[in-house]
């Protein structure tokens, strides 16, 4: 080659330059070799950004020597890098960019794995199979997971969520996001747990992010820089590490549930009184991303039911689901009543949309069994509802179910409150076969009164029972006690014995009426062999207390009234004696004492049709009788006390005076002294003929007093008229 230069003086020429190109080529590929296997598999991405140096051995073939030449390129977007326009010889390719301080070299031509490699090049020739390898030690990776509760944090039970792409870029070298020498691994997708991993990768600054397959309706509530954006930033990643926090959490806004209660009269609708199953665990399956129940992405999600039967799904994306009860869980005997879709099969399809609360996934069971009885006043104290013992109104009854495990205060229980109505009568219907503890509140009891002896014999407050799945226990009865006491003495007179003194009479009825908020209602005692008598533990009110004549010995009556009140307060006690005694008769006569010896002589006529009237001790008149033809009269089966008889005068003849009174006395009224054991009283009265009346010697010196009074009278008045005629 021949080029034409003219020199002027001094001129120095420096441009005869002469250019020569050759027309092989030098290249391939720098790659991260996460499997360090040598081979670039469709999963490991190209190095961009790395410095690449080639030399060039020169005219005399041998490296190292002046007529070396190197050139130096950077690989691209995929880690491909090439030299072209070489001439034939001997030449090393070699990496010398950041990736060789992160990773080591797994594969390069000569297989020494040291960024270098000696390659021989002949004339025109393209060798593009100069790949270098390169693999680090650490890893990136952990869960998308649905947090159910949305705070952040994922919580036992929170699953995760398959079928999710993670990218994974590495900042490269330089650790600059968007920089030249990025790499940007192949997406990833997670496993039915929600679980990702990202190995063999070098040390550096890493950026993960979600790209694709997170279900519709869902919000990211976690990554790790806290963004909230789907990305978070690795920072320093140092070889060997196993980076497995970078988690993400998804939540929806929509919700699935409502209740699982004892559906008691099994009409498909919770009543105000039908509880809730508590501890049934429920399960939702959600169709996941593809829409499709039974696949690979499908998210299961379980709860257990509250106390009161209720259970919530929520932060739901839109899309299928799928609730189940577990009818392992619920109560011996139960059977289906209601469920949402109308199958009775304990599952219920539904389809939520976006931020919908879907709270009508109710299932309802119902019981085969019943329990109950009665809380009635024991006036007796029997333990046994007599027939006229009333039932207590407005009591609180707890009903406990124990649950399906038996066990009394467990978290599987269910409560039954109610109170007893007008006849004291309680119990619960359509409720499973169990243990059930059944009490009754002792502040709910009238005042005054307190539990009896119950069925069970043990706390008078409460008893416990085991009931079949179709049994109906009805025995459950609590007696009710009062605190007030009624109490006496029946007693008589013993007239064997001197003094009369007072004997208990046994055998003898009392009968006690309460009249009670259900009307009266009565009991019987009978008195001790020493004529006590006691009704205890009545409630407090008003009593009507009789002593049944019918059972007293034969011939006594009472002295007092047979039917006596009281009214008892809260713990009082009352007092109701009676004395029994045998009657006794006044058997008496008013006559005509016609020879005035104040004695009633055979011979002598009565007075007919004498009114007389028998006064109690208080003067209250209490009987009537009017002598007969013979003059007679009687008042019959008196009790013992004082008595006055006392006659009408204006039923005793005119003529007649009064010359026998009993007592002594002239106002024919005269006491009558009926004294217990007592025979036979009489009263007589004695009348006499005023004509019949014989003189006495009082009678005839008044009679003379009287006539010398009038004779003495009479001569005055004639020495008065003479005197009058002498001074004429």
């Amino acid at each position: 080659d021949t080029i034409a230069v003219t020199l002027t003086t001094g001129e120095v020429h420096d441009t005869a330059d002469f250019g020569y190109n050759g027309s092989g080529s030098i290249g391939d590929l720098v790659w991260i070799d996460r499997n360090g296997d040598g081979i670039q598999d469709p999963d490991e991405p190209g190095a961009p950004g790395q410095d690449v140096v080639l030399t060039w051995a020169g005219e005399d073939g041998v490296l190292g020597t002046p007529d070396d030449d190197v050139y130096t390129t950077i690989t691209g977007p995929d880690g491909s890098y090439i030299f072209e326009g070489l001439p034939p010889g001997e030449y090393t390719v070699e990496v010398t960019g950041g990736i060789v301080g992160v990773a080591n070299n797994t594969f390069d031509e000569d297989g020494d794995n040291d960024s270098l490699a000696p390659v021989t090049l002949g004339d025109g020739e393209e060798r593009v199979t100069v790949d270098f390898g390169y693999q680090g030690t650490a890893a990136i990776g952990d869960t998308i997971w649905f947090d159910l509760n949305a705070d952040g944090i994922e919580d036992a039970g929170e699953p995760g969520i398959p079928g999710v792409a993670v990218v994974i870029t590495w900042y490269g070298p330089d650790g600059v996001p968007g920089g030249d020498d990025d790499v940007e691994y192949p997406a990833v997708t997670t496993d039915s747990d929600g679980f990702y991993f990202v190995d063999g990768l070098p040390t550096g600054d890493y950026g993960v992010e979600v790209v694709a397959g997170v279900p519709t309706g869902l919000s990211n509530t976690f990554d790790e820089d806290g963004d909230l954006d789907q990305h978070t930033d690795v920072v320093d990643l140092l070889d060997g590490e196993i980076y497995d926090t970078a988690d993400f959490g998804y939540s929806g806004s929509g919700s699935i549930g409502d209740t699982i209660w004892l559906d008691q009269d099994g009409d498909g609708v919770q009543g105000p009184d039908e509880q809730g199953i508590p501890e049934v665990d429920v399960t939702l399956t959600w169709a996941g991303a593809d829409g499709v129940l039974g696949t690979a992405d499908d998210v299961v999600l379980t709860t257990t039911t509250g106390p009161d039967g209720s259970y919530v799904f929520e932060n739901l994306p839109a899309g299928d689901f799928t609730v189940d009860v577990d009818t392992g869980d619920l109560p011996s005997g139960v059977s289906p009543t209601a469920d949402p879709d109308g199958g009775a099969d304990n599952s219920a399809a539904v389809t939520l949309v976006d931020s919908e609360t879907n709270d009508a996934q109710d299932f309802g069971y119902q019981g085969g069994a019943s329990v109950g009885d009665t809380i009635f006043q024991d006036l007796n104290g029997n333990g046994i509802q007599d027939p006229g013992e009333p039932g207590v109104e407005g009591v609180e009854v707890t009903i406990t179910y124990h649950g399906p495990d038996g066990i009394l205060g467990t978290p599987d229980d269910i409560e039954f409150v109610e109170t007893t109505d007008p006849n004291g009568n309680y119990g619960e219907t359509g409720i499973p076969g169990g243990n059930y503890t059944v009490v009754i509140d002792p502040g709910t009891l009238p005042p005054g009164t307190v539990p009896g002896d119950d069925s069970d014999g043990g706390d008078p407050t409460t008893t416990t029972t085991s009931i079949g799945d179709t049994e109906d226990v009805e025995t459950v009865d609590f007696p009710i006690l009062g605190q007030s006491t009624l109490q006496g003495v029946v007693e008589t007179h013993e007239c064997t014995v001197d003094g009369f003194p007072l004997v208990g009479v046994p055998g003898v009825t009392i009968r006690i009426t309460w009249d009670g908020p259900a009307g009266p209602t009565s009991i019987d005692v009978v008195t001790g062999a020493d004529g006590t008598w006691v009704a205890p533990d009545l409630p407090p009110g008003d009593y009507t207390v009789e002593l049944v004549l019918s059972t007293l010995p034969p011939g006594v009556v009472p002295t007092t009234p047979e039917i006596a009140t009281a009214t008892l307060g809260a713990g009082t006690a009352e007092t109701i004696d009676w004395v029994v005694d045998e009657p006794i008769d006044i058997v008496s006569r008013v006559w005509e004492d016609t020879n005035g010896n104040g004695s009633s002589d055979p011979s002598e006529p009565g007075v007919a049709g004498v009114s007389i009237t028998l006064r109690d001790e208080a003067g209250l008149a209490i009987a009537t009788a009017t002598t007969d033809a013979d003059g007679n009269y009687s008042f019959i089966g008196l009790l013992p006390g004082n008595y006055t008889v006392e006659i009408d005068p204006a039923t005793v003849p005119p003529n007649l005076v009064l010359t026998a009174d009993p007592d002594g006395g002239d106002d024919m009224v005269a006491a009558a002294i009926l004294s217990p054991c007592g025979a036979q009283v009489v009263v007589n009265f004695g009348f006499r003929d005023r004509d019949d009346l014989p003189l006495t010697g009082f009678e005839m010196a008044t009679a003379l007093r009287l006539g010398v009074l009038l004779l003495l009278i009479g001569m005055g008045v004639l020495l008065v008229a003479g005197r009058r005629e002498g001074e004429a």
